[in-house]
């Protein structure tokens, strides 16, 4: 509801204005109330005229990308990482540059420029960075200097906008060509390429990234289809349609998720899926539209999808613990962090409580977050759309 303030008859009309307000404020509430006893499920609607319990206080920002003055709505979809030790962020943007900056102060340690887009994580792993651009490329870079350590970054044909795996000597990626790459993880050296045939429909034509466990890697794909290789080779164990009756918008384009003996991962019109890790069989589907790659804590999974909807399920079932709902078309993946949930919603972030679903923050940086964010014990980093890499913290 939207009441405007009329300067010509002073402050009893914006008295009566907020007295409506919070009369239908009211009545909502009560409704909503009513609703929740008598339903079976567990649904909490969120009101963001109630104050956050907690406050988010940034530290420092550092300018990564200028956004173009023609640029209405900019957009920065790279997703930052915390090194090990957590004395170092590292992030790239859209305008190609990799940068590393200390984290607690945001000064700028080294930055590498690329000739594409940078729109994922990168990977640390000991003193090596790994990271893909829309240029096709992928990079490897000395994590202490930024200096390259191949003699060249490995060239695909297709756009690179997830993150890399590390697994035994390899180094795992995708690209939005529909294929899953190898190369040696020290030499960048091809290793195999294993892919399917691209969807003659509607996609979002994407990439979510790929898993690993137990020498299988676990990739999605836009005809819908989750497949499972051998690491060693790239020979196809097994491959599951995850499209359902759905023609169109069927890509799996989230990351699997892999925990214990099963793999989720979610066709976009289809919604999200428990299988069998060994031999693919389905044990769930949780239905549901534009699912994201899921988060995994506390025994929980947390599901965000189109709609603004947020959930938690139970891994073994698919049961829904609890639900809330936001006033948001789409919604970012969730980040985990000790009890707490970082979910960002395209013009802000939320946090809010793993356990119930509650809000406990947000923030609205300039030009929103449409990124994932890193987050470790309380501290917190995103690149805004503005092109800014910010540290903030719990107080």
């Amino acid at each position: 509801m939207s009441v405007r303030f009329n300067r010509r008859t002073g402050t009893s009309i914006l008295q009566f204005s907020r007295l409506v307000r919070w009369c239908v404020q009211r009545a909502v509430r009560l409704a909503c109330v009513g609703l929740c006893f008598a339903s079976c499920a567990t649904s909490s609607i969120q009101f963001f005229d109630d104050p956050p319990p907690l406050q988010i206080q940034t530290q420092w920002q550092t300018k990564l990308d200028y956004p173009e003055p023609i640029a209405y709505y900019p957009k920065q979809y790279a997703v930052p990482v915390i090194s090990r030790s957590g004395n170092t962020v590292i992030a790239g943007s859209e305008r190609g540059t990799l940068i590393a900056v200390d984290a607690r102060t945001g000064r700028e340690r080294w930055s590498y420029q690329t000739y594409g887009k940078i729109r994922s994580a990168p990977l640390i792993v000991g003193r090596s960075v790994y990271f893909g651009a829309t240029d096709g490329k992928l990079y490897r870079l000395s994590a202490t200097r930024g200096t390259l350590q191949w003699d060249a970054p490995y060239a695909t044909q297709g756009a690179i906008s997830s993150a890399p795996v590390v697994a035994g000597k390899y180094v795992l990626f995708q690209n939005n060509e529909n294929r899953t790459y190898a190369v040696n993880a020290s030499t960048g050296q091809y290793r195999w390429d294993q892919g399917r045939p691209r969807s003659t429909e509607m996609t979002m034509r994407g990439e979510g990234g790929i898993a690993v466990a137990d020498e299988t890697v676990y990739a999605g794909y836009d005809d819908g289809y989750l497949a499972a290789m051998r690491l060693e080779d790239g020979a196809t164990l097994w491959s599951k349609n995850l499209a359902g009756k759905a023609r169109q918008f069927v890509d799996v384009d989230t990351r699997p998720l892999v925990i214990e003996d099963a793999v989720y991962a979610a066709s976009y019109s289809s919604g999200l899926y428990c299988l069998e890790r060994k031999y693919g069989g389905i044990r769930w589907l949780y239905p549901a539209r534009g699912v994201v790659t899921p988060a995994y804590g506390n025994e929980m999974l947390f599901v965000a999808s189109s709609g603004g909807n947020v959930v938690a399920l139970k891994p073994d079932n698919g049961d829904v613990l609890w639900r809330a709902r936001f006033e948001y078309a789409e919604l970012g993946q969730p980040v985990f962090d000790g009890g707490r949930l970082w979910v960002t919603t395209g013009d802000g972030l939320l946090l809010m409580s793993a356990t119930r679903g509650r809000t406990l923050s947000r923030i609205t940086p300039h030009n929103g977050l449409s990124s994932s964010v890193a987050a470790r014990a309380g501290r917190l980093y995103m690149v805004t759309n503005s092109g800014a890499l910010v540290g903030a913290r719990l107080l």
